[in-house]
């Protein structure tokens, strides 16, 4: 708004209004006086600038944008501790504590035994995305007997702090769709507030079993399918098991709630590739941008009614690999067309097998 209020605009307008019979050359007394003036103008006109951004919402500083938001009751999603499964072969118990690598976990509720070992849920006591590892677990305090302690899955993935951007839309989305007792909305702020939630898809009552029924179904915060642990935590905390339809979870009373996981379908790929030949990495690079682009689909499929994988779209993501020259006779699961995926599914990268050529 003031971009024109520059130091040399303000001082030759200061000058302009100078009688001209006066010296205004450069070293002169009137332009040594008014120099000092227009410096401090301009940084005033662009201190202006930077509170008129502040103003409002699409370019405010995380700062002050959490500030916007709290007058809607609003804040960012804090980071999440991660779950992980615990392997052992002896029964350790609640609250034990062990350590991988600089991070504890401690032990929470008994899963389970299979094959001679004992398992466990394990919450790291660090929050954020660093808690989602797997390896060696060493005991904090002596355990008697124990000879094997791992961490073998990761059943809820811990999250970092919300980025400032999806805040925003977050902010944006809440004037936009109205979240009021139950109605969409509202369901989807709930539940993407819960630890390890991605995207969440809502079913209304004649989707799904009728009058006072909604179906839920989410994927993991990695965008994959969720573990059944964060389906089973989900579903106690909006409507429990031995309550349904009470109104004693998050869900409004009358609502009888149904949490489930999406399910996944394997993207197999086949297709020849024309290289120059100034890359040798051409398939490890393809086989990342397959990957990349399964779980760019993945990140928008609570957008969409469903996931569609286009041939033109694989094409288009393997022509930015560095030395791809041309695309041709791509098959998505041995067919030479688009696949369409389920509402309730989101794609896995299956195998890709490419055939690729010099030119």
């Amino acid at each position: 708004m003031f971009e024109e209020k520059t130091f040399e605009n303000i001082l030759n307008d200061m000058l302009s209004n100078v009688n001209g019979k006066f010296d205004k050359r450069e070293g002169s007394i009137i332009y040594d006086a008014l120099a000092p003036a227009a410096i401090e103008l301009s940084q005033l006109y662009a201190d202006l600038d930077e509170i008129l951004n502040q103003v409002f919402a699409d370019t405010q500083a995380r700062e002050y944008l959490i500030r916007r938001a709290a007058e809607r009751g609003l804040e960012p999603y804090k980071a999440g501790f991660a779950v992980v499964k615990g392997e052992f072969d002896v029964m350790v118990g609640a609250g034990e504590r062990f350590s991988l690598g600089t991070l504890n976990f401690e032990t929470l509720e008994y899963l389970g035994e299979e094959k001679g070992y004992y398992f466990y849920s394990m919450k790291c006591e660090t929050r954020g995305s660093a808690g989602n590892i797997t390896g060696s677990l060493i005991p904090i305090d002596n355990i008697s007997g124990l000879g094997h302690a791992a961490a073998v899955e990761i059943l809820i993935y811990g999250e970092d702090e919300e980025e400032t951007e999806a805040f925003r839309k977050r902010y944006f989305d809440s004037i936009n769709n109205i979240a009021f007792g139950g109605n969409v909305a509202d369901y989807k702020n709930k539940v993407k507030a819960f630890d390890g939630v991605g995207g969440v898809k809502v079913y209304r009552a004649d989707k799904w079993k009728g009058a006072g029924t909604v179906k839920l179904v989410i994927t993991s915060s990695q965008n994959t399918v969720p573990s059944e642990e964060l389906i089973h935590s989900l579903k106690e905390a909006i409507d429990p098991v031995d309550y349904e339809g009470d109104g004693v979870g998050l869900a409004p009373i009358g609502h009888i709630v149904t949490v489930e996981g999406a399910s996944s379908v394997n993207v197999d790929v086949r297709c020849r590739v024309t290289s120059d030949g100034s890359n040798s990495d051409i398939n490890d690079d393809l086989r990342l941008a397959f990957e990349n682009h399964i779980k760019t689909l993945n990140e928008k499929w609570e957008d969409y009614e469903n996931i569609t994988v286009y041939i033109s779209h694989i094409i288009s993501c393997f022509l930015k690999v560095k030395g791809v020259k041309d695309v041709k006779e791509v098959y998505i699961n041995s067919q030479n067309e688009n696949l369409s995926i389920a509402d309730d599914c989101i794609a896995m990268a299956g195998s890709l097998d490419v055939e690729v050529s010099l030119n």
